[in-house]
């Protein structure tokens, strides 16, 4: 397990970069404590339980029109992307849960993740423990405009609010979440 990408501030400011159809597959994330890197197309998966893709204390990342996909099951409490500080913003891709029972978006701190017009596939019948997105004090969450997939008899937590965060979270079509 290690770490595909470090982005950081250095003595002459932040790194920048944008990665077009980029695969981070397998057991690789992201690292970031300030600069501003963009994925635009592609593909990211976590091939294990402690390959989080996204580690953040800082900077600005965005994904736009990724494929992202989780091939295993996570401890609860060790989310799939962390935003504690900094800002996340997802639109247009695809995230694959299946029968994964992972809390994808872990924000806290002053960290804010937006996303939106994302399809989120979840495996049918399944109950999930953890929440998809879990949000805490003082943190911002904006999901407008995603797509569910259908849980059948199954059922999920979409959004956990802990604390009094000023989260907007409209518009989804969550079909048997709450």
């Amino acid at each position: 397990v290690g770490t595909a990408i470090h982005a950081y501030s250095g003595i002459g400011g932040g790194c920048f970069a944008t990665f077009s159809n980029c695969d981070l597959d397998g057991f690789y994330g992201m690292t970031m404590s300030g600069g501003d890197i963009s994925f635009v197309g592609g593909f990211q998966s976590s091939g294990s339980p402690t390959a989080q893709k996204l580690v953040q204390t800082g900077g600005r990342v965005s994904y736009s029109g990724v494929q992202f996909l989780v091939v295993a099951n996570f401890p609860t409490g060790t989310p799939w992307m962390s935003v504690v500080a900094g800002t996340c913003n997802i639109a247009g891709g695809q995230i694959k849960r299946d029968d994964f029972d992972v809390c994808m978006f872990n924000v806290g701190g002053s960290g804010r993740l937006t996303i939106s017009s994302t399809s989120i596939v979840h495996g049918a019948n399944v109950v999930f423990a953890q929440p998809f997105i879990y949000g805490q004090t003082i943190s911002r969450v904006i999901a407008l405009g995603n797509t569910l997939s259908d849980l059948g008899v199954g059922s999920a937590v979409f959004f956990q609010n802990v604390g009094d965060g000023l989260h907007n979270v409209s518009e989804n079509i969550l079909i048997g979440h709450t």
